[in-house]
């Protein structure tokens, strides 16, 4: 059967095909073996991480690339009399290399005239076989506004995080305990503070309300990975429900996959900063998308002068690579700018009343 669908298959259509996208990956490694030019590759999210990854993405889309690729960028096409006793490996790695030496450092380019060049250069060789298909079903949908807060840290948090960093300084290879400690951190302190003033704001018996409403379940919702499905299906549909007593959902970003729906929530809250966008995008479509009736605000709280303001340049330059592979103009990286209206009332309202500074700047 595995030689019949290697040798015999007439066509090859892969969903969210950038997913075998690593040089190591197996499976893109048998996909490649598939003996068919025929190949429709679906994804919404096209470059994720970087260009030997989106070359990887290319191949698997086309095999042809990889000459088409050799031919473009070797002016001196050398090859003309080897290519056929190479194997597909080898030429594989060497177009892969002229892929990222001519058109890679060009993108990365601070020199804007250079950066220009190399997309225009991905999209001489690309646009013979990239089509873009935009969603018409998000037209009845009332809008959607998305805010960065860069929040300073407390003087707890900054002792915390700075003990956090040194100690990853120190490590070999990447500790994803200590980035996972660094999250916590830039959160925690917070919530401990709240909790020890909030009789300050509260009446005893309203935070005496609040616990027994947490305690039945009843205004905190929780939405893990490690719930089964039929447990997640009942926690979705009582967060649903039209005129349910339940307000928020406390959600993983990875339980808030692709297929759920939650269009009773209005407003996202990211405490956490992922280092893959299209992650962050799937869980802001499940309150942004068909059926909802509300303009949604999502936000997402870095800590400042740490790991997740670093996480956060690294993904909206992702982004923006992205969007300028398949746009026609060169535009302006404006992540790191700050934003210049805010059109949210009740985050304007936070703002203003800010009075102890811990919102160090709104970005757009």
């Amino acid at each position: 059967m595995a030689k019949a669908s290697r040798e015999r298959s007439g066509i090859l259509i892969l969903d969210e095909g950038q997913n075998p996208r690593s040089t190591k990956s197996r499976l893109r490694k048998v996909l490649m073996k598939v003996q068919t030019d025929i190949r429709i590759l679906l994804s919404g999210t096209l470059f994720l991480n970087n260009f030997c990854e989106y070359f990887n993405t290319l191949c698997l889309a086309r095999p042809k690339f990889i000459y088409e690729v050799l031919k473009e960028l070797d002016p001196n096409d050398r090859r003309k009399g080897k290519t056929a006793e190479k194997s597909p490996h080898l030429l594989e790695s060497q177009a892969r290399k002229l892929f990222l030496d001519n058109i890679t450092k060009k993108i990365d380019s601070s020199n804007g005239h250079e950066r220009m060049q190399g997309l225009n250069m991905l999209r001489e060789i690309t646009n013979g076989f990239i089509d873009i298909y935009e969603s018409a079903s998000f037209n009845s949908v009332p809008g959607l506004q998305m805010y960065t807060l860069l929040m300073n840290t407390t003087d707890m948090q900054s002792e915390i995080l700075l003990k956090l960093h040194k100690r990853m300084a120190e490590c070999t290879g990447y500790p994803l305990e200590l980035e996972l400690l660094i999250t916590l951190g830039s959160i925690h302190p917070w919530l401990v503070k709240t909790a020890s003033y909030a009789n300050k704001f509260m009446a005893l018996d309203q935070l005496q309300q609040l616990e027994k409403c947490k305690e039945k379940d009843r205004e905190i919702l929780l939405l893990n990975g490690e719930q089964d499905l039929f447990e997640r299906g009942k926690v979705i549909d009582k967060f649903e429900e039209p005129r349910g007593a339940s307000k928020v959902l406390l959600a993983s970003i990875k339980a808030c996959g692709e297929g759920i729906s939650l269009t009773s929530a209005s407003r996202v809250i990211f405490l956490d900063s992922g280092w893959n966008p299209s992650k962050t995008k799937q869980a802001i479509a499940r309150a942004f998308r068909p059926g909802q009736q509300k303009m949604v605000y999502a936000y997402q709280l870095l800590a400042r002068g740490t790991l997740e303001e670093d996480k956060y340049r690294r993904t909206t330059w992702k982004e923006w690579v992205s969007s300028m592979i398949l746009s026609e103009a060169l535009q302006e990286n404006t992540s790191h700018s700050q934003a210049k209206m805010i059109e949210d009332d009740i985050l304007r309202e936070m703002v203003e009343e800010d009075k102890s500074k811990s919102i160090h700047m709104i970005l757009e």
